[in-house]
């Protein structure tokens, strides 16, 4: 009986302990598979939960994927864990960081402010590399869900490409320029804000199509090509809007390479420069116009200058002509020598001054031509101080000329050297005080001739040294000392210096302590010596001789002078007179005034030439008008020859000659 009642209760428990056991295969299969993250164990003090470690596998390889950097810190802000991400966003390795400090990574305050906020957060910061750079990275923080105190985890996010990416996109649209990038095959890639306001289509028109939708196959080839050849391609073209307008734009296309350095497309930028080209276009119009303008200011200007010359000269050949009358006539008391010398000396400056006018005029132009020639240095400074020795007389100067280094001689034209020494000299006349001493040096040394003019006058201030050769320009005047002049002297000997190949310069040490000026020329070898002219002196002969000239005094004057030096000379005033005379057949020579009213001199010689053929006798200009032009002009209209007033009594006896 006893068997029997036992024998439930014996199969009861052991289906319990099958039971049990079956949950228990169970589990550690599940345990075996992966299938368990953790087990809930019921112990004496209750239910408690313990982890598996293969649980931690899953989330660890997740973690290590991660593009994002992730750690476990402590309250002190010690790394317990980081995966491969942090460590490279912080320049270390993973075996190095666990267990340092994140000082100097990310600053100690933000590191307790985190760890003192309980909550989960998301803040910027700057996370400092072992290498100085400084990244500004996006920190998710949350406290470690353990019973463990102080543990927090980290994931950061580097925020510096994505904001490098966004500045650029908020550069791009800003900018007032087209900026289209295309792909590999021409495509267009992108399509900023400014594209779409240029050519009238929308980025997603757009977007996709290829570059012949902005420029003609023919125009973009070479930008293409130059940007595929690795090259940055600059030029003009012609782009087509949606509204068919057609857009003049400067295109910049550079290639756009992939990180191993193959370009992979072009980005080109288009800027519309219709208005710059309207603008450039409005500018050479203004340009030419200010051109034209000045053109004719400049030629308005040397007819002016010419003109000038021409009313100038007019009364100076009188004045000229009646100094040589009234010595020829007194017999050349001295009474009368004073005062020729007076009329010689003020008319010899006013014509110096007109020669300056239309020289300075011709310079400018480019329109002097040099006739060089050997020069001995020192018949260059015989021929200045000659030239104005009666200016030196007349102001009571002290000259002293010294000559250094022997013979020199230089390659240039000796009218326009003489003439440059001559400003010189004169200049220092003008500035130095009545008795004052003025010295000219001559010198030869290492191939360069000097020629020095010092001065004990009044000086050059130290503000009006470096402009003292500009044009026009003079130093202050007062009313007890105005020394004449335009200011063109200096201006003219620079540039007639410069064109011998030479220079010139200023030195004074201050007002009151006088001045220097110095030419430097190069110099040549000393030309062979000229055989000396043993051919015994010709007199002049005596010529049959016309004056034609509308001022009465001038050819009047000329007429009783010619006589006075043995010419049968006569004086007519206009042209028809003139004409008439000049071709009865029995003159030697026709001196031709050109300003000459109704007819003017170049049709008065074409009449004489015409009516008397073979038998025309010489003609010559007599004339204000000096410029090289006026000469080529004179001789093209039938003149024989053309000699510009005032003229000197050699040259007169030079013209009677040759008739």
């Amino acid at each position: 009986m006893k068997a029997s009642r036992d024998e439930p209760q014996f199969r009861e428990e052991l289906e319990f302990v099958r039971r049990e056991l079956d949950d228990a295969n169970a589990v550690l299969a599940a345990i075996r598979h992966g299938e368990a993250d953790a087990l809930l164990v019921d112990t004496v003090d209750g239910p408690r939960v313990y982890a598996l470690k293969s649980a931690d596998e899953p989330y660890r390889t997740i973690v290590e994927s991660m593009s994002e950097g992730a750690a476990t810190i402590t309250a002190d802000g010690v790394v317990l864990y980081c995966n491969d991400a942090f460590a490279a966003l912080v320049g270390r390795d993973c075996s190095r960081l666990a267990g340092a400090n994140l000082d100097g990574i990310i600053d100690a305050a933000v590191v307790r402010q985190l760890v003192a906020d309980p909550v989960s957060r998301r803040f910027e910061c700057v996370l400092t590399t072992t290498d100085g750079r400084r990244r500004v990275c996006q920190v998710s923080s949350a406290r470690h869900a353990t019973d463990e105190e102080g543990i927090w985890c980290l994931l950061v996010t580097d925020l510096t490409g994505q904001a490098l990416r966004l500045r650029h996109d908020a550069i791009v649209e800003a900018t007032d320029d087209a900026i289209v990038s295309f792909d590999g095959e021409a495509r267009i890639a992108t399509w900023n804000r400014a594209a779409e306001s240029l050519f009238g289509y929308a980025a997603a028109e757009a977007v996709g199509r290829t570059a012949d939708l902005l420029v003609p196959p023919g125009e973009r080839d070479a930008a293409f090509r130059d940007a595929r050849a690795g090259r940055t391609f600059r030029d003009d073209a012609h782009c087509v809007a949606k509204d068919g307008t057609r857009i003049e734009v400067s295109i910049t296309a550079s290639p756009i390479r992939a990180p191993d350095g193959a370009v992979i497309g072009v980005c080109a930028i288009l800027r519309d420069v219709r208005e710059r080209k309207a603008a450039e276009a409005r500018i050479a119009a203004i340009r030419e116009t200010r051109q034209r303008e000045l053109e004719q200011a400049d030629r308005q200007k040397n007819e002016f200058l010419a003109m000038l010359a021409h009313e100038l000269r007019n009364p100076l050949a009188p004045i000229r002509t009646a100094s040589e009358l009234l010595v020829r006539m007194t017999g050349g008391d001295a009474p009368t020598n004073a005062v020729v010398d007076i009329l010689r000396r003020q008319a010899l400056q006013l014509t110096r001054i007109v020669d300056d006018l239309l020289d300075i005029s011709r310079i400018t132009r480019g329109r002097i031509e040099l006739t060089r020639e050997p020069l001995e240095l020192a018949s260059i400074v015989a021929e200045a101080v000659e030239t104005v020795e009666p200016l030196l007389i007349e102001r009571g100067h002290r000259l002293t000329v010294v000559a250094r280094g022997g013979t020199a001689h230089v390659h240039g034209d000796r009218v326009r050297l003489v003439q440059c020494l001559t400003n010189l000299l004169t200049n220092a006349t003008k500035y130095t005080d009545p008795g004052g001493r003025i010295e000219v040096t001559s010198a030869a040394e290492g191939g360069i001739a000097t020629l020095t003019v010092a001065d004990t006058g009044t000086g050059i201030s130290a503000d009006l040294l470096p402009r003292v050769f500009d044009l026009f320009v003079q130093s202050e005047r007062t009313l007890d000392r105005a020394a004449g002049g335009l200011g063109i002297g200096l201006s003219l000997a620079q540039r007639l210096v410069e064109m011998h190949g030479g220079t010139i310069r200023a030195e004074s040490g201050g007002l009151g302590r006088g001045s220097t000026f110095t030419i430097r020329l190069p110099t040549i070898p000393a030309p062979a010596a000229a055989g000396a002219d043993e051919s015994p002196r010709v007199p002049l002969p005596a010529r049959r001789i016309l004056v034609v000239d509308d001022n009465a005094d001038a050819a009047d004057a000329l007429a009783m002078l010619l006589r006075l030096d043995g010419q049968d000379a006569e004086a007519v005033h206009d042209a028809h007179t003139g004409v008439a005379r000049a071709t009865r057949g029995d003159l030697d020579l026709v001196l031709l005034d050109i300003g000459l009213p109704d007819v003017n001199g170049y049709e008065a010689a074409q009449r004489i030439r015409a009516a008397t053929a073979a038998a025309c006798p010489r003609l010559v200009a007599l004339t204000g008008y000096g410029q090289p032009g006026d000469r080529a002009r004179a001789l093209a209209a039938g003149f024989d020859d053309h000699v510009v007033k005032p003229v000197e009594l050699m040259e007169l006896r030079r013209v009677i000659a040759d008739a």
